[in-house]
């Protein structure tokens, strides 16, 4: 009979599905990948829900992590919260590895409120302009204490103080205009 001498592997390793390149020794190690960690995350939420008599949860994560975490539109986001049976706030910290994972309860609608939007509609703020909106490629976002700000039109002033003004605030993110040029 016939022998077979060599397999083509034709799925990828479970290895690159749940790690990737470390984004911080430029590609020499592993970290898990946003996804992986975002099921963490999941995990600990619910852990953090059932062991607690809480009003809410504070999620601070990496800020691609916190992207996950939402999902499309907050889809995922509410899910999760229809799931628990509590308001949730998730927070994309910079300064946060890409695998760790901060959740702590909230006892009160005060706290929660305060946590939920940092801006107000109308409010002026000065910021950074950080990055290219990820689905809008002519925006640009800043954020602060962990909220996107999606600025119109402001992917030219990557790495530039503007000021903005706030126009529309959304649970997770809030929408403004630059008023200086």
């Amino acid at each position: 009979g016939l022998l077979e001498l060599t397999r083509k592997k034709v799925r990828p390793s479970l290895s690159s599905l749940l790690e990737r390149s470390c984004p911080y020794c430029e590609g020499t190690g592993r970290v898990l990948s946003e996804e992986s960690v975002s099921m963490n995350a999941c995990q600990a939420i619910r852990s953090l829900a059932d062991q607690e008599d809480s009003l809410g949860i504070l999620v601070e994560v990496h800020p691609s992590v916190a992207a996950f975490l939402i999902g499309g539109g907050g889809s995922h986001l509410r899910e999760l919260e229809e799931e628990i049976g509590k308001k949730i706030i998730i927070k994309g910290s910079d300064s946060s590895h890409l695998e760790d994972v901060q959740v702590r309860a909230l006892y009160s609608k005060e706290e929660i409120l305060a946590l939920s939007a940092p801006v107000r509609p109308g409010e002026i703020l000065d910021v950074e302009v950080e990055d290219v909106h990820a689905t809008n490629d002519s925006d640009g976002i800043a954020r602060l204490h962990g909220y996107i700000i999606d600025i119109e039109n402001g992917r030219d002033y990557i790495g530039k103080r503007v000021l903005v003004k706030i126009d529309k605030v959304y649970r997770t993110y809030a929408k403004a205009r630059i008023l200086e040029r």
